[in-house]
């Protein structure tokens, strides 16, 4: 299938639908700090919460890779969807920060789900010459939605409140709901069904214990300093006395440089392989951390935010696709889920870590601290992460960049 069938044969069962739940999602991910500070005033109980939503990813991903190779992606996407919808509507409907922690989990649980589906549904759909590219579309589209959906978010929760940004969300993923229901085909991965669960995941971490241990050691920092993000921008943003409309504005203008990244970061993954984005793409995070104290203002915190969603653009689908590139095809589901445990680790801790840096220091002193746990990363990715980008025969030509 050439490159621009398989965008076809995506495009309402996957891109269209990740479109729109990403818009309403990434608004929630930058009003929710906000609101639990609106809430509380605590910094680290807005990290806490965020870091809820982390939790509840890191727990599900093995559960979920099994339910996708059981039941196949079409269907753990709309469970997925389900239970985002409830999510947000119990998020409208309480005032509890404990309550929203407990929903956060069960709504990281659920984004587990609809992401693990979909990477489960590309890597059927395309050739190993084009992934980098198609998930990078993908990867392009959830960044479409930080750019749209804090913008909107910010200025709905400003001038209507909080609760019509939980129900928009809502309404939002249901209308993606119905498209994967619509467009999606009904694929089930091969199984290998002559052992157990357990002896599964056993084998497959022996086998990938290498790969899991360097590349899954970068994908989780590269997703710890991801996550840190929308803790801390909102936070900083708080501190210097900025609303929530100016701090969404500086949230989606960093998730512009994502937008304009996106597919350039997917060519060069193809050509040039996936270490070729991942290193300059931790360096920059490294570094925007670093300077993240300094800013004091709307205009220093604009500055931190873009360097931020360089670093995020660069790496675009890289965890994706390493993942990808990596699950066998016998165990997909239960490998994606293994290699999402390692990635969602980073999701999960950032916050967390945040939170108690703060508690324990300042502001300042978490960010430095993220940058440094970013500065180990890069070391690993250095001198141990071996590229994943597989060869392709020499009698066997790559599809054109553009067809």
């Amino acid at each position: 299938m050439t490159l621009l069938n398989t965008y076809r044969s995506l495009l309402f069962a996957i891109y269209a639908p990740s479109l729109l739940i990403s818009v309403g999602s990434q608004g929630l991910v930058v009003l929710l700090p906000l609101y639990i500070l609106d809430l509380t005033g605590s910094p680290a109980a807005a990290a806490t919460v965020v870091g809820a939503r982390g939790i509840g990813t890191w727990l599900s991903n093995l559960p979920l890779g099994v339910l996708v190779a059981r039941y196949g992606d079409k269907q753990v996407m709309q469970l997925a969807c389900v239970v985002l919808t409830l999510c947000t509507v119990a998020f409208a409907l309480t005032a509890s920060v404990t309550v929203f922690a407990a929903i956060a989990v069960v709504y990281g649980m659920a984004a587990s789900g609809w992401l693990l589906g979909r990477i489960s549904y590309i890597t059927d759909a395309c050739d190993d010459a084009v992934r980098g590219r198609v998930i990078s579309v993908l990867a392009g589209i959830m960044r479409a939605g930080m750019l749209l959906g804090p913008l909107a978010g910010g200025l709905v929760a400003e001038f209507l409140g909080y609760r019509y940004v939980f129900i928009g969300a809502g309404v939002l993923t249901l209308l993606g709901a119905a498209l994967v229901w619509r467009h999606a085909e009904d694929v089930r991965p091969e199984r290998d069904q002559s052992t157990t669960f357990v002896h599964r995941i056993g084998a497959l971490f022996r086998q990938h214990r290498r790969s899991l241990l360097t590349a899954g050691s970068c994908a989780l920092v590269l997703m710890f300093l991801r996550a840190a993000r929308p803790v801390l921008i909102p936070v900083f943003g708080d501190a210097a006395g900025l609303g929530a409309a100016a701090i969404g504005v500086i949230y989606s203008l960093s998730a512009s440089i994502d937008m304009a990244l996106f597919y350039p970061a997917g060519q060069i993954m193809d050509a040039r392989g996936r270490k070729f984005t991942l290193i300059p793409a931790l360096t920059l995070f490294v570094l925007a951390y670093a300077l993240l104290p300094l800013a004091d203002g709307f205009y220093s915190l604009l500055v931190v935010a873009m360097l931020i969603g360089t670093a995020n653009g660069l790496s675009t689908g890289a965890v994706m696709t390493m993942g990808s590139d990596l699950a066998p095809k016998s165990s997909r589901g239960e490998f994606l889920g293994m290699w999402r445990m390692f990635s969602d680790s980073g999701t999960a801790l950032g916050p967390l870590f945040v939170a108690a840096v703060v508690n324990a220091a300042t502001l300042g002193a978490a960010a430095l601290a993220v940058g440094g746990v970013g500065a180990v990363g890069l070391v690993v990715t250095l001198l141990f992460v071996e590229e994943t980008l597989k060869t392709l025969p020499r009698d066997r030509n790559p599809a054109p960049p553009d067809s």
